[in-house]
């Protein structure tokens, strides 16, 4: 794990914190529009209130989020956060690792 670490650390120094930051924001704002287009509802009611690490939307009704997690995971080898406990088929989630290829 210190390696790991090592490596991250090494990562943004050579990319810079500021950039770090407005790529995980164009990130964030690409996973948006796609939920979006997708028609999907985004959890966050308020835009000011945005996250820039990840994004979150509903699930339409009668669909289940596992089931399209699997796809994705399936058909585009891309992994999406799942929702928690009771909530679990009603949401997912996109984080930094996978916002950019939504």
């Amino acid at each position: 794990m210190l390696y790991g670490l090592r490596e991250a650390l090494l990562m943004l120094q050579e990319e810079g914190l500021a950039n770090v930051f407005r790529r995980h924001e164009r990130h964030a704002r690409a996973a948006r529009a796609g939920v979006r287009a997708w028609g999907l509802e985004i959890v966050c009611e308020n835009p000011r209130e945005y996250s820039s690490s990840v994004t979150v939307a509903f699930m339409p009704e009668g669909h289940d989020a596992d089931r399209l997690r699997n796809i994705i995971l399936e058909h585009f080898d891309m992994s999406i956060g799942a929702g928690l406990s009771k909530l679990k088929a009603k949401y997912f989630g996109s984080g930094i690792s996978a916002v950019s290829t939504i």
